[in-house]
C-alpha cells in the first residue's frame, strides 16, 4: 500500500532589503587589533538588522558565539538553542516566528540548511515582539542576520547508534549557498536512513507467555520503526536596490517510508502484522517585500496538497486495511508595518495584518463505510500599536523608557463561525540593562483539521498499564480525529524582568510568571486513571471479566484548564585566552572563497557560553466536565504517560578555540505521581548528559589546502550516563508497560559527522 503525500506549500520568506556593506559591516562585538596589539572595541553600534523594538533579547549570539555550538546547519543551531525559542505561555508549541535580515519568512525550509559560518548576527526575543509581525504573542521570535557575501559547497555524513546495538541511523547531505550583490541561492539534498528495533532485542518482558511452540511475540513488535527519507531543496532569493523590494522563491521534495510490526497473529498461524507508510511531499513558495513610505509590505503566501496512505494488516484476516488522506491548502498573509505618528516620547509603531487560509481534508477507511471530509476557510485580521509613554533621555526621562502595546484580531472560520484575540502589555525599561513587561492576552482557538478529521487507526499489541487492576495488558488503541470538538477559551497573564547583570560583563538574567486559564481544552486522550475512565467510558473497552482491551484516545475536550508557571533563565558568554596578534588579512579567504570558515580569523581568543533555564510548575489542573472532580496534575492526577513534573531544567554549555570545541546540554525531569493511593505509579526523576566534540582538522594540524582543509569532525554521546526514568507502583515494583526499554529503547547514544566545506 502506497502512502503518498504530495505538499505543495507556497514558502514566503520575509526576505528583507539587501543592506549596504557599509552598514553591515558594523559589530558590536569584534574587537579591532593593531600591530602595537592595543584592542580597539566598538561599543554600542547596531545592526540595521536587527529588530526595531523595546523588548530587550532573551539570547544573542555573535559569530564566535554561533561557532562555540559546534552546528552544521542553522537546524542545528536552533535545536541547541530550542531552550531559549520555545514560548513560556505554554500556548502554541510550534517553533518561533523566524526572520532573516529582520524580516518576516513563512517557511523555515528555505534556509534552515544554511551553514551557521554564513550568520553574522542571531537574537532571540520575547513573544510580544511577535505581535509586529501579526502573530499572537504565543511564540517568540528568532532573527538571523546574513553576512553580505558568504559562497560555500558542503557534504556531511553521519552514522549514529546506541552504544548497546540493535539498530542504526545515517545521513548524507550536501548544500549549496551564495549569497553575493543582494541575492542569495541555496540547493540541499539530504538523505536519512534508520534499521527497526524490536522489543526482543532489547529483552522486554511480555505481558503472557507465548503458547507451546509458538514464536516469541517481542521479535515482532517494534520499539523503533525502519525509516528512510530523502529531502532535496533549492531556494532563490533576491533584493532590488533601487527599489528596496525583495522577493524569494522556494521549492521542495520529500520522500518520507517506514515499516514497524505489531506483533504475531495467532489466527493466521502466526502472521507477523505490520505497519507501513509512505508519503511524498513536494513544497514551493514565494515572498515579496517592499517599502511604502514609512512603512514596509510584506506579502506571503503558502500551498499545500498531500496525499497519504496507512496500510495496517488484519487482524484474525487475511489482507490489510487502508486508511488514506488527503490534504489541500492555501495560506496568505499581508503585513503593513511602520510608523504612524509622533509623539514626545517617540513614534508610535503599528502593524496591520491580514489573511486568508483555505484547508481541505479528505479521510477514508476500509473499515468503515463512510468517507470523512472537512473544509475550512479562514479570514483573519489584526493591528498591532506600540505607543511610547515615556523615553530615557526624553519626555518623561526620569521614569525610563515606557511604552504601551495593543493588539486585536479577529478570525472567521467556515466551521467554527468568529474568533478573536486580544491582548495588552507594559513594557518598561527601567534602566538600560533592566526591563519589566506586564501582559494579558485573550484569545479563543479552533481545534485543527487532523484533530478534527484524522482517519481512524488502529494499533494493535500495545503494552498499557492498567490502573483499575494494576497489570500490565496488551491492547489496540485507537487514533484519529474527532469531529466534535469544540472551540477553546483563553485567558492569561504574563509578568517578566529581563536584567544583563551588571557586574558581569554579557550575563543577562530571566524571570516569567505565566498565568494561563481556559475552557473547552482540546486535548489528546489522557492516561487512563480510574478518574478519566469514569469520565469518559464510552472511550474503553473491557471483557467480561474486566480485562481492559481496547482504548478509544481519539482527541477530547476538558471543561477547564489552570495553570501557574514560574520560568528563570540565566545567560552568559564570553571569551578566553589571550588574543593572537595577526598581519593584515590572515585567517581570512582570499578570491571567492567563503569567509572565516569553521571559525578561523578573529583575535585568536576563545569563547564560551553556558544558558541555564529552569521551569517551576506552581499550579497545573484539569476540570474534565462539570459535577466531576478536579484533576491535580501535581498530585495524582494525569493527562500524559508520565504526570506532570514540578520542577524541570535545562543546560547548555560550551567552549570553542582554534577550530576545537565541546558542547555539554543537560537536562533534568523531577519525579512526578500517577493514580491513587491504592494504585499509584512513582515516576522518579531523570537527570541526562549530552556531549559533543567537535575539531576543525585544518587548523588542527595547520593545514590551509587539501582534503584536510575545512574539514571538521565532530564525535557525539547522548545519554553519557544511560539514564532512564524509573518507575515503579505502591509493591516498589516496575509494571511491564514501564520496562526501562519501554521508555526509552535508545540509551547511551553514540555518533560521528563529517563534515567539508569547499
Amino acid at each position: 500500500m502506497k502512502t503518498r503525500t504530495i505538499l505543495l506549500c507556497a514558502t514566503a520568506l520575509g526576505l528583507g532589503c539587501h543592506l549596504p556593506a557599509s552598514a553591515q559591516e558594523v559589530d558590536s562585538s569584534e574587537p579591532v587589533i593593531e600591530d602595537g596589539g592595543s584592542v580597539i572595541v566598538v561599543t554600542g553600534a547596531r545592526l540595521r538588522a536587527q529588530v526595531d523594538t523595546d523588548q530587550a533579547p532573551i539570547l544573542e549570539l555573535n559569530e564566535e558565539d554561533i561557532a562555540a555550538y559546534g552546528a552544521g546547519s542553522i537546524a542545528d543551531l536552533v535545536d541547541a538553542v530550542s531552550s531559549q525559542t520555545g514560548s513560556s505561555r505554554g500556548r502554541g508549541g510550534g517553533r518561533p516566528v523566524f526572520l532573516v535580515n529582520g524580516m518576516e519568512v513563512s517557511s523555515f525550509r528555505e534556509f534552515r540548511s544554511y551553514p551557521p559560518e554564513a550568520i553574522r548576527k542571531v537574537e532571540v526575543l520575547p513573544e510580544e515582539v511577535a505581535q509586529k509581525f501579526g502573530y499572537p504573542p504565543d511564540r517568540r521570535v528568532m532573527n538571523f542576520i546574513l553576512k553580505d557575501n558568504f559562497s560555500s559547497r558542503e557534504i556531511e555524513a553521519e552514522f549514529e547508534a546506541p552504544d548497546r546495538g540493535g539498530y542504526w541511523r545515517n545521513e548524507q547531505e550536501a548544500t549549496l549557498l551564495r549569497i553575493a550583490d543582494g541575492g542569495r541561492l541555496n540547493v540541499n539534498l539530504e538523505i536519512e536512513d534508520s534499521s527497526g528495533l524490536t522489543e526482543g532485542e532489547r529483552g522486554v518482558i511480555q505481558a503472557s507467555e507465548p503458547e507451546p511452540g509458538a514464536p516469541d511475540q517481542a521479535f515482532f513488535r517494534s520499539l523503533v520503526a525502519d525509516t528512510w527519507n530523502a529531502e532535496v531543496t533549492a531556494n532563490w532569493s533576491k533584493a532590488f536596490l533601487d527599489s528596496g523590494s525583495s522577493l524569494s522563491l522556494n521549492g521542495t521534495y520529500e520522500r518520507s517510508e517506514s515499516l514497524s510490526l505489531s506483533g504475531l497473529d495467532p489466527l493466521q498461524d502466526y502472521r507477523v502484522l505490520t505497519r507501513e507508510n509512505r508519503s511524498d511531499t513536494v513544497s514551493s513558495g514565494a515572498s515579496y517585500n517592499r517599502p511604502l513610505g514609512n512603512f514596509r509590505l510584506s506579502l506571503t503566501g503558502d500551498g499545500t496538497l498531500s496525499f497519504g496512505e496507512t496500510q495496517i494488516d488484519r487482524r484474525g484476516a487475511s489482507g490489510f486495511d487502508l486508511a488514506e488522506v488527503e490534504t489541500k491548502a492555501f495560506v496568505s498573509k499581508a503585513n503593513l508595518q511602520g510608523r504612524v505618528l509622533s509623539l514626545p516620547a517617540g513614534d508610535v509603531s503599528a502593524s496591520f495584518a491580514a489573511g486568508f487560509d483555505w484547508k481541505r481534508i479528505d479521510s477514508a477507511d476500509t473499515r468503515s463505510d463512510v468517507d470523512f471530509g472537512l473544509v475550512r476557510r479562514r479570514l483573519s485580521t489584526g493591528t498591532n500599536v506600540t505607543v511610547p509613554i515615556a523615553e530615557r533621555d526624553g519626555a518623561w526621562g526620569k521614569i525610563g523608557d515606557l511604552s504601551l502595546g495593543l493588539r486585536a484580531g479577529v478570525e472567521n472560520l467556515s466551521d467554527f463561525g468568529t474568533i478573536g484575540d486580544y491582548s495588552v502589555g507594559l513594557t518598561w525599561g527601567v534602566t538600560r540593562k533592566l526591563t519589566l513587561a506586564a501582559t494579558h492576552i485573550g484569545s479563543e482557538a479552533a481545534p485543527s483539521l487532523s484533530q478534527l478529521g484524522s482517519p481512524r487507526v488502529d494499533n494493535f499489541n500495545v503494552p498499557v498499564f492498567d490502573f483499575a487492576t494494576g497489570e500490565s495488558v496488551l491492547a489496540t488503541i485507537v487514533s484519529g480525529g474527532n469531529p466534535d470538538l469544540l472551540a477553546e477559551t483563553q485567558r492569561d497573564w504574563k509578568f517578566s524582568a529581563n536584567w544583563e547583570l551588571p557586574e558581569i560583563e554579557d550575563a543577562r538574567l530571566s524571570l516569567e510568571y505565566i498565568r494561563n486559564r481556559s475552557r473547552d481544552v482540546t486535548s489528546s486522550f489522557p492516561l487512563l486513571t480510574p478518574a478519566i475512565e469514569a469520565a469518559f467510558p464510552d472511550r474503553v473497552s473491557r471483557d467480561a471479566d474486566g480485562t481492559l482491551l481496547a482504548i478509544d484516545q481519539r482527541p477530547v475536550t476538558f471543561a477547564e484548564t489552570a495553570a501557574e508557571r514560574l520560568v528563570i533563565g540565566l545567560t552568559k558568554s564570553g571569551s578566553f585566552g589571550k588574543a593572537k596578534v595577526q598581519e593584515e588579512g590572515a585567517g581570512r579567504r582570499g578570491g571567492g572563497g567563503p569567509p572565516m570558515m569553521m571559525g578561523r580569523g578573529g583575535d585568536g581568543k576563545g569563547r564560551y557560553f553556558v544558558n541555564l533555564n529552569h521551569t517551576i510548575e506552581l499550579e497545573n489542573s484539569v476540570l474534565i466536565a462539570p459535577g466531576l472532580p478536579r484533576l491535580d496534575l501535581l498530585d495524582g492526577g494525569a493527562t500524559s504517560g508520565y504526570g506532570l513534573s514540578r520542577n524541570t531544567s535545562t543546560l547548555e554549555a560550551g567552549f570553542f578555540r582554534e577550530g576545537k570545541g565541546l558542547r555539554i546540554s543537560g537536562r533534568y525531569t523531577g519525579p512526578s505521581d500517577v493514580g491513587t493511593d491504592q494504585n499509584r505509579l512513582r515516576f522518579g526523576s531523570l537527570a541526562t548528559l549530552d556531549l559533543r566534540v567537535f575539531a576543525d582538522l585544518g587548523q588542527l594540524f595547520e593545514k590551509e589546502d587539501g582534503v584536510l582543509d575545512d574539514l571538521r569532525l565532530s564525535l557525539k554521546v547522548d545519554n553519557l550516563f544511560d539514564g532512564r526514568r524509573k518507575v515503579t507502583d505502591v509493591n516498589g515494583d516496575t509494571p511491564l508497560s514501564y520496562q526501562p526499554f519501554l521508555i526509552d529503547p535508545t540509551g547511551r547514544y553514540l555518533g560521528i559527522d563529517i563534515r567539508k566545506m569547499f
